[in-house]
C-alpha cells in the first residue's frame, strides 16, 4: 500500500490494524528522537517522504512520547515538518553551498 492510500484510511480510522502501524511508527520515531536530542541540542526537523502526512495530533503524540523519559523535554517549536517532502534532506544539504556562492557573488 502506498503513502497516499494508507494516510486517508488511517485518518478515517476505518482499520484498527492501520491505527497501530502507525502509533507503532511515532513510538520508534519518538525513540529516535529522545536519543537525538540527548546528543544534539538543536530543533528536530522531521523530512522526507511521510513528513507532509503528519497532523498535529502527530506531533503531539510524539512530544509525549519523547517527553515521557526524557531528561531534556522538547517543546512543540522544536519539533518542526519539512515542507518539501522526500526532497527536504537534499535542500537543506545544499544550503551551505548555495549560501558560499550568494556571497562570493
Amino acid at each position: 500500500m502506498t503513502a497516499k492510500e494508507f494516510f486517508p484510511l488511517l485518518r478515517e480510522k476505518k482499520t484498527s490494524h492501520l491505527t497501530q502501524l502507525w502509533e507503532d511508527y511515532l513510538i520508534h520515531l519518538a525513540f529516535a528522537i529522545k536519543n537525538i536530542n540527548m546528543i544534539v541540542d538543536a530543533p528536530i526537523i522531521i523530512s522526507g517522504y511521510l513528513a507532509p502526512f503528519f497532523t498535529e495530533e502527530d506531533i503531539q503524540i510524539l512530544l509525549k512520547n519523547v517527553n515521557s523519559a526524557s531528561p531534556f523535554p522538547l517543546d512543540r517549536p522544536q519539533i518542526l515538518i519539512g515542507n518539501h517532502g522526500q526532497y527536504t534532506p537534499a535542500i537543506g544539504a545544499a544550503l551551505f553551498y548555495v549560501d558560499q556562492f550568494i556571497r562570493s557573488v
